[in-house]
């Protein structure tokens, strides 16, 4: 990892791309068309379709709806003109984003409009509650060590009702962290924060705690510190006991203490964590005017960010480390690796 380029030396390897795409923007110019101009065309619009529409349908308030119909379906219009417009320049703004990446380190890819895929999100246990629009974006995926890895920001709502009752649910927005253990575990554990002691006191929040129906039987362990930050659930006590030795326990409440909040799970031999949305982590480049020099370096430092947050989780973990050396299955490692490339991200 590349973490001694300062922001002389970034803007010195990206001047070439930045310049490119600065050219591009130029010779593509105003992207709004001229006011005086729109103002034309919305009563144009409206002109032609009050001669279109039989008389005896225009009154007050059909003309009203008839205007405010019109001016939205203009400037629909003008944005959808803007985005293709502008997608050349987006799409390389997206190829000098990868480029920061592979400064930052080489192994690591970076897709921006690519994220984890649903049932890769659903299978980690670490959120209860189901909804019916799922999106992400800002794939990153690489190996650091011995662990494949990847992350994206996903965004996972639920949507209700219609019309002026229409409304989303927002049940998650933040990362996801897909790691690869290279290491042979047959259990389900589920470490998530822990809401119920933490609103409802020790007693009624021991008691939700067990009667849990959406988990695994809960696992008690013997760290105060974190028992008040963590509840764990798991279908095998004795390997979740193994894999939350107290090291682990540790580095989870400093990861906890660093980043605000952080769930993981330990299933089909690989690490998920969850982790809030963060200003530290915004990596867009904003491009409908010429790239600047502050925010390259802005989303290169947020970016850096991401990546240091990776290595934390998968090293303060030890997922490079041998715990069941006698237990790892090559066939079994060499079939998960496939998989874990080719099946996990969209």
């Amino acid at each position: 990892m590349n973490t001694r380029i300062d922001k002389e030396g970034l803007l010195s390897q990206l001047s070439v791309d930045i310049q490119k795409i600065n050219d591009i923007r130029k010779r593509i110019g105003a992207i709004t068309p001229n006011p005086f101009i729109m103002l034309l065309i919305i009563i144009a619009c409206i002109v032609a379709e009050v001669f279109l529409l039989k008389t005896e349908f225009i009154n007050i308030e059909n003309f009203v709806w008839l205007v405010i119909f019109t001016v939205f379906g203009v400037f629909a219009f003008i944005e959808s003109y803007k985005r293709k417009k502008l997608e050349p320049v987006r799409q390389m703004v997206n190829k000098l984003r990868a480029k920061m990446m592979h400064l930052i380190n080489e192994d690591f890819d970076y897709i921006v409009d690519e994220y984890i895929k649903e049932d890769v999100f659903a299978s980690s246990g670490l959120i209860n509650k189901s909804g019916n629009k799922y999106s992400g974006s800002n794939l990153v995926k690489g190996k650091l060590g011995n662990t494949k890895f990847m992350m994206s920001h996903i965004k996972y709502e639920d949507e209700h009702g219609s019309g002026k009752s229409h409304h989303y649910e927002l049940i998650f927005d933040g990362f996801f962290l897909v790691a690869e253990f290279n290491k042979n575990f047959k259990g389900r554990t589920v470490v998530l924060k822990d809401i119920a002691e933490n609103f409802f006191g020790d007693v009624i929040g021991s008691w939700l705690q067990k009667n849990n129906l959406l988990n695994d039987r809960l696992v008690k362990l013997e760290n105060p510190v974190f028992e008040k930050k963590f509840v764990v659930y798991s279908n095998d006590q004795i390997e979740a006991r193994y894999l939350l030795s107290p090291l682990i326990m540790e580095k989870l409440v400093d990861l906890d203490e660093k980043y605000n909040s952080i769930s993981i799970s330990f299933i089909d031999n690989k690490l998920f964590a969850v982790l809030p949305s963060i200003d530290e982590f915004t990596l867009e480049i904003p491009y409908e005017e010429l790239i600047e020099d502050e925010n390259v370096w802005f989303s290169f430092q947020n970016m850096n960010n991401l990546v240091e947050t990776i290595s934390a989780i998968i090293n303060e973990l030890g997922l490079n480390n041998k715990l069941w050396a006698d237990d790892i299955i090559e066939s079994t490692a060499s079939v998960q690796s496939e998989d874990f490339t080719k099946e996990i991200s969209q």
